[in-house]
């Protein structure tokens, strides 16, 4: 009874028109018994001003009928010179093939999602035809683990050659995009790159986003993308001009590669 009787006055004070008074400031309060003066309790109450109390930010639910953002895709950023890829063209077209021909890429990083293009890898080749070729998977697999166990490398991309001319010649097949799909569903995300006979070369990936700088001179960009880079080198000889003619001491001419001649 005691307790009931009591904060049942205070709620009566609380009420008043007055009250506002008693929610604001600090103030005490001692309330007696009548009938036992003896008897007493004493409040002290700080209430601070409605204007100080914090600010209740209400929680914000998700939507489930609004679209959620997706996380912005990584660009990664190719690099290389005109000079490899002239040579990276002669090695695919060298002696004027009948059969296409395939390599492999690395390179050193260069920052955050940054590469440089700068090693061609042979690969043994199996099923290779005017219109298309294959790595020998047991010789691929190995080349790859002792890229990574040896050299620290990385498979950064794949380069093959279409055996005819223009702009078109390097539109990637529809077996080019299985096997990036294959690679990038296997956690390589790498780019590959089509040449062209007459000096074309088409970039490529499927779903990862990607530029490629080329420093130097001797090409032209021919198109960008999201996800294709097509560029045009200059001065790409003939494949017919790919040998070239010496005289032995007797005067009779034969046919000899350039690469025969030993590098200084």
């Amino acid at each position: 009874m005691f307790a009931y009787h009591h904060q049942k006055i205070i709620t009566d004070l609380f009420t008043l028109s007055q009250a506002k008074d008693l929610r604001e400031g600090d103030f005490s309060l001692t309330l007696t018994e009548q009938n036992r003066p003896s008897v007493s309790i004493t409040l002290s109450i700080h209430a601070s001003s409605a204007a100080a109390m914090p600010e209740t930010i209400p929680e914000t639910l998700d939507d489930p009928d609004q679209p959620t953002e997706s996380p912005q895709p990584v660009i990664r950023t190719y690099y290389t010179s005109p000079y490899l890829l002239k040579e990276w063209h002669a090695r695919l077209f060298h002696d004027s093939p009948t059969k296409e021909r395939l390599f492999l890429l690395s390179g050193i990083p260069r920052g955050k999602n940054a590469y440089i293009l700068d090693a061609l890898i042979p690969v043994k080749l199996v099923n290779a035809s005017a219109t298309g070729v294959e790595p020998d998977l047991a010789d691929l697999f190995a080349t790859l683990h002792n890229l990574d166990k040896s050299y620290g490398l990385l498979l950064l991309g794949i380069i093959h050659s279409h055996l005819w001319t223009g702009r078109d010649a390097v539109n990637p097949s529809g077996i080019d995009r299985a096997l990036q799909n294959t690679l990038e569903e296997s956690g390589y995300p790498t780019v590959q790159a089509i040449f062209s006979e007459d000096g074309y070369c088409g970039f490529f990936a499927n779903t990862i986003p990607f530029t490629l700088q080329i420093a130097g001179k001797g090409f032209e960009e021919v198109e960008t993308h999201e996800t294709q880079t097509v560029v045009k080198l200059h001065n790409i000889p003939h494949l017919s001009d790919q040998t070239i003619q010496i005289e032995k001491p007797t005067g009779a001419s034969v046919l000899r590669s350039p690469n025969a001649y030993p590098r200084v």
